[in-house]
């Protein structure tokens, strides 16, 4: 019972982070968002096979998004920003991005070369990885304010009693970006335009509860882990 309560705590809290955002973070977010909806129907007006200077321009939107994600999360957690902590904050977004992608195409290439009992614990190990990876939402923020590495293990502890909401908010806003289709399905100019406006729009929102949920579970683990609080070290910045 206990932990449901924290778990609703969680829940209105992340979504009263996106509520007190600032307005410059709103306009900072919304041009993210026009900058995706041009980038989509540029790529789309391409053709079917992107250039190399299309992948260098996705590329650098993803860069462009995350970095706001930061900004944006730094906002609601109403923590100091600093270039050494973006570097950080991303680094950690990076690595947790880059495992489970990573024992994906290791169990896919074992499978076609004949290496079945290695993909089947490769593919275990991508479960396990999905799994606690949406538990350490609060290690890139905690990460980005401390001058000290911090455990992914201390992180993990920190989310007793909220993890099932927690899970569920970072997988929830995942989701969101499947709701349409993509912009290169379709089939004429209007069609696009309407896709790409309804994909940014939604890639706003995604981004936005991304970045607050990874405040709001900050908040919530140094609430949980005194020692977890004492590694930040505002001073710093």
């Amino acid at each position: 019972m206990a932990d449901t309560v924290v778990s609703n705590d969680f829940f209105s809290e992340a979504f009263h982070g996106v509520h007190s955002l600032p307005l410059r973070g709103f306009a900072l977010v919304g041009g993210i968002g026009v900058i995706n909806i041009l980038v989509d129907l540029a790529l789309r007006h391409s053709g079917p096979s992107i250039s190399a200077s299309g992948y260098t321009v996705a590329g650098l939107l993803m860069f462009v998004s995350l970095a706001t994600v930061y900004v944006v999360a730094m906002m609601i957690a109403e923590a100091p920003l600093s270039w050494l902590g973006g570097i950080r904050f991303l680094g950690i977004m990076a690595l947790c991005v880059s495992i489970p992608l990573g024992l994906l195409f290791g169990g896919l290439l074992l499978l076609r070369t004949g290496g079945g009992i290695t993909a089947v614990i490769l593919g275990l190990s991508l479960l396990a990885a999905l799994i606690a990876i949406p538990l350490l939402s609060a290690w890139p923020v905690t990460q980005a304010l401390s001058g000290v590495f911090v455990s992914p293990v201390r992180i993990l502890r920190s989310t007793k009693g909220y993890r099932w909401g927690l899970f569920t908010a970072s997988y929830a806003s995942t989701v969101l970006n499947k709701i349409l289709p993509a912009t290169d399905t379709a089939k004429s100019g209007g069609q696009a335009i309407i896709l790409a406006i309804g994909n940014g729009a939604i890639s706003c929102i995604s981004l936005l509860l991304l970045a607050s949920i990874a405040a709001t579970a900050w908040k919530f683990a140094i609430r949980q882990d005194a020692t977890l609080a004492k590694s930040i070290e505002f001073q710093n910045y």
